[in-house]
């Protein structure tokens, strides 16, 4: 059963009818993709291990970031920038 919810503002919808919601802009409902992922995430986004993926980000290919937050600074979520990863990947077939 679809579950949407409407803001009366900007006439977004909020699509919950799958196990992943997502967000559906204005009226020509363009849906809005992620622009990062967890490690975890970028791996199965594209089809790459996930450390392939930690060596990308070692070496500079890849641009990623480390979320944290309370008391504990020393632990955190590494995101990746899915952009960055579509651009490397691009390079990477093409100089093939």
């Amino acid at each position: 059963m679809d579950q949407s919810n409407y803001c009366t503002h900007c006439g977004a919808v909020i699509i919950a009818d799958s196990d992943r919601p997502h967000l559906e802009i204005g009226p020509r409902f363009k849906t809005l993709e992620p622009r990062w992922a967890t490690m975890e995430g970028a791996a199965v986004y594209s089809g790459l291990s996930r450390g392939l993926l930690w060596l990308a980000a070692k070496e500079g290919h890849i641009r990623t970031a480390n979320v944290r937050r309370g008391a504990d600074k020393r632990r955190g979520r590494r995101l990746v920038d899915l952009r960055s990863l579509d651009a490397w990947i691009e390079r990477w077939i093409c100089s093939r």
